[in-house]
């Protein structure tokens, strides 16, 4: 219904008596004119419809006033609640205690809930805002609705201060920026260039100089260097925000989660050239580094208290790229190629047994990922500590980086690869017993290692003939050459790991979570970029990375 005016506080008194209930309409609404001072007559109920502020009537009822419902007095609605048909309902003293008032009669507030258009009383927010002593802008902004709503009509008056006042801090960024020089001269002020710059804030107009050497014919926008990132006119903490949500999620959700949360919308490619970028640039940071300590093995200054026991173990990950070669299961159709990304692990315990981890990544070749990793190991603590353990699975380049970096550390080969081998030669050497004969064997590794186990495989090989012997002697080859890194007794009773889930887990979490997605499939430089960008974060060096970060123009 739509009664003009407010209902205020000045109510006294209300009677009612019965009058006959329309049930066509089923609810009624009370004319304005009946408020008009003194008492008033029977009110005829015409409609049900309800707004904040003004009065709502349910039911079949007939109203007295004593004194003039005022306009004035504003925040009170009246709802009108008729309990039956035909019914009188009685005077009393209900709804905290106001006096006179029937308990069919309830008052509600009308406030930040209900805007002002209709009738309630919201939040009238303004903002002046100053840039040394003089304005620069004013936000102004009804709240009003549900507490989220309120919520989000802040995060915008929050928006639109932040991008005056970045407005006015930029523009004078540039205008502050002295004029560089180019073949040994200064150059030359060509005048202002508009440029819009994408930011936290939202879009952000600027003006900034362009300048030209008159020698070479180079133009410049020194400025840009200030306030963009790279070759791309964003600026850095949106750039990083932007890279950040690269590293979780979807590119093709990019767009939309950044305008959502930013309110800026950027292209899908334009995301993607800049997080390649950055990606790159921490990629070729870390094999610049790693270069630094391989030709007198010069190690990095140690980063964080030396463990007493530290653990480095190496593993690979494939994942799908975008190359194809031929199908050699269907002629004349081709396949999408997987490529191994690299991963190193560094992991250790702290004097309160609570677990530390670095990971590093790559895809250049095991002599180069491993001077990389070395160095990691350097900074987390590998020269100092009392015990070196390196864990890894069969792969051969993993122990190559082991002997050419590690090899005063202590080799582990994982006490479930070996297992997978046992179990692969178990069900050729007897197919009717597999799981119990898996299981001597098993039983022998255990508790002699190694040796053990191959003086156990050997003392069989007499009795096999054709496929059984054939399997046993591949397993006996397989562990010839790695007995020294199966002594699992010794390892346990030091209290070691045995095996190499935690470079597993790091393969997954690097790498498998975001590049192994249903239906993906990577450029190289997108997945060392996104890999680069991930270790970053996950290694806690995402804010010092930034810090130093130096984009090319």
């Amino acid at each position: 219904m739509l009664v003009p005016g407010v209902v205020g506080g000045g109510i006294e008194e209300l009677y009612e008596a019965n009058s006959p209930f329309d049930q066509s309409t089923g609810q009624q609404a009370l004319p304005a004119e009946h408020f008009r001072g003194g008492l008033v007559g029977p009110i005829e109920f015409v409609c049900r419809q309800v707004l904040a502020g003004k009065i709502e009537c349910f039911g079949s009822v007939t109203l007295h006033a004593k004194r003039e419902f005022k306009r004035g007095d504003a925040g009170i609605q009246l709802t009108l609640v008729d309990p039956a048909p035909g019914v009188v309902a009685k005077r009393g003293c209900s709804n905290g205690g106001k006096k006179g008032i029937p308990s069919w009669v309830r008052f509600k507030q009308a406030g930040l809930g209900t805007p002002q258009s209709q009738g309630g009383h919201p939040m009238l927010v303004k903002f002046t805002i100053e840039v040394d002593g003089r304005e620069a802008g004013i936000v102004e902004r009804e709240v009003s609705g549900t507490a989220a709503v309120i919520e989000e009509q802040i995060r915008e008056i929050q928006q639109r201060t932040g991008r005056i006042v970045l407005e006015h801090s930029l523009q004078e960024l540039c205008d502050q920026t002295p004029a560089p020089h180019c073949c040994c001269h200064r150059m030359e002020n060509r005048g202002f260039r508009p440029l819009t710059v994408q930011s936290t804030f939202g879009e952000i107009p600027i003006q900034r100089r362009a300048y030209r050497c008159n020698s070479c014919g180079h133009t410049l926008f020194p400025a840009d260097l200030q306030i963009c990132s790279g070759r791309h006119h964003v600026t850095r903490p949106f750039a990083q925000r932007a890279c950040q949500l690269a590293t979780i999620e979807h590119f093709t959700l990019l767009p939309e989660l950044l305008s959502s949360q930013h309110g800026v919308t950027l292209s899908h490619d334009t995301l993607l050239e800049l997080v390649h970028d950055v990606g790159s640039a921490a990629d070729r940071l870390r094999q610049a580094e790693a270069q630094l300590s391989v030709p007198q093995r010069s190690a990095p200054v140690c980063l964080t208290p030396a463990p007493d026991r530290i653990y480095v173990s190496v593993d690979g990950i494939m994942y799908c790229t975008n190359l194809t070669e031929p199908n050699p299961n269907r002629p004349g159709e081709s396949r999408l190629i997987w490529q191994q990304m690299k991963v190193g692990c560094v992991y250790w315990q702290d004097a309160n047994e609570r677990w530390h981890k670095q990971m590093i990544w790559g895809r250049e070749s095991p002599e180069d990922f491993g001077a990389g990793v070395w160095r990691l190991a350097c900074e987390c603590g590998y020269l100092q500590a009392k015990e070196k353990i390196f864990a890894a699975d069969g792969g051969s380049w993993c122990w190559d980086i082991h002997a050419r970096y590690f090899s005063e550390a202590s080799g582990v080969l994982d006490w479930f690869h070996v297992s997978e081998h046992v179990w692969e030669a178990a069900r050729l050497v007897a197919p009717d017993s597999s799981a119990q004969w898996s299981a001597n064997a098993l039983t022998q590794l255990h508790d002699g290692g190694g040796k053990s186990l191959v003086a156990w495989l050997k003392s069989q090989t007499a009795a096999r003939r054709g496929g059984p012997r054939q399997a046993l002697e591949e397993l006996i080859n397989y562990l010839s050459g790695k007995i020294h890194l199966t002594d699992y007794p010794t390892y346990r009773s030091s209290g070691w790991q045995i095996g190499t889930g935690m470079i597993e887990s790091t393969c997954k979490q690097l790498v498998g979570q975001r590049l192994k997605g249903p239906g993906m499939h990577w450029t190289e430089p997108g997945a060392i970029a996104v890999t680069a960008l991930r270790a970053t974060a996950l290694n806690g060096k995402w804010q010092s990375f930034w810090n130093s970060l130096a984009l090319s123009t």
